[in-house]
């Protein structure tokens, strides 16, 4: 019988973060880092109208990611 080898990668996740993206658009995201060197971003453009929306969708994002070490795929 094999045995799968698995890691647990070690990963920090930032808190969410309002800014503006290259084209001037306001967004919300935050930082995942994995390990020493690599990270990436989870940002999201949001208008007046669905604020409160994707704030709490990047929320359980970011929830899933701490609980679970990975991205919650979108269908």
């Amino acid at each position: 019988m094999k045995t799968k080898k698995s890691k647990n990668k070690q990963q920090t996740v930032s808190q969410i973060v309002q800014t503006i993206d290259n084209d001037g658009r306001d967004v919300l995201g935050f930082t995942v880092y994995c390990g020493e060197s690599n990270f990436y971003n989870v940002m999201r453009s949001f208008s007046a109208e669905d604020y409160e929306q994707v704030l709490e969708d990047l929320t359980e994002e970011r929830r899933q990611i701490l609980l679970n070490g990975k991205t919650k795929e979108k269908p």
